[in-house]
């Protein structure tokens, strides 16, 4: 069994909320363990972004700190947040935090088939919901799930040249280190970012997707279509779940 703990989350269904603080879910099983781990990794996006959630699990004298953003999950292990995080699957998370805890070959098989039907038809409903709201690019009319706390505006910038001058002003490359496991954005004209991590051996791709420039409250930021939002804190720095990425070109 495997004790948990939730910061800003609700479990059913599940949501997050800034003001909803620490959460005891109680002693889980490996199977509910995986349900929650799962449906924590595709929480909205806008949610995450806005109640920053965590997943405080123990067993075994184990204890691991679990975030999520870009439908992954990220562990840090020993429950500190200022520890290296890990990008791990909830079956691995589950293996790693109690070595007795067996997953079955076959059901891990199956859990995995469903898992990327899932994401693709995730993935599908998304590219269909953006393309109808294009025009007015109201992304909270599509990530946003009603919440007691009112969600800061998303205004787009339309102004030709006032876009084309942020635009221009983001484009380049940020990273938050240059050791392994740090990432990279690259935020590239025409709308398009990719999303890089760090290796032993080189970089390596993570995702790609297309942004827009708009006002999010009082904040400039480039809202993606399905990665979340990238806050511009001055010319030269990025926050990005909130980590702080730094331009380095």
């Amino acid at each position: 069994m495997f004790r948990v703990t939730t910061v800003n989350l609700t479990r059913e269904p599940l949501s997050a909320r800034p003001d909803l603080g620490r959460g005891d879910l109680g002693a889980l099983d490996a199977a509910q363990l995986l349900v929650l781990l799962e449906n924590f990794r595709r929480l909205d996006a806008i949610q995450n972004h806005d109640a920053a959630p965590q997943i405080l699990v123990e067993a075994s004298a184990r204890k691991f700190l679990i975030r999520t953003g870009q439908e992954k999950l990220y562990v840090h292990v020993g429950g500190d947040i200022g520890s290296s995080a890990v990008e791990l699957d909830a079956a691995a998370i589950i293996q790693r935090l109690d070595a007795s805890t067996a997953v079955d070959p076959q059901d891990a098989a199956e859990t995995a088939a469903r898992r990327k039907k899932r994401r693709l038809t995730f993935l599908a409903a998304s590219i269909l919901i953006a393309s109808v709201a294009l025009d007015g690019f109201t992304v909270a009319s599509v990530f946003h799930t009603e919440s007691v706390n009112e969600e800061p505006a998303i205004v787009p910038v339309t102004v030709p040249h006032e876009l084309t001058a942020l635009q221009q002003s983001v484009i380049g490359r940020y990273a938050t280190g240059s050791a392994p496991g740090d990432r990279v954005i690259e935020m590239l004209d025409h709308g398009e970012v990719r999303f890089k991590e760090i290796g032993t051996s080189g970089e390596r791709l993570d995702s790609a997707d297309s942004y827009r420039i708009a006002h999010v409250g009082s904040t400039l930021c480039a809202v993606t279509r399905a990665s979340g939002i990238i806050e511009v804190t001055d010319i030269d720095s990025l926050v990005f779940w909130h980590d702080v990425y730094r331009r380095v070109n």
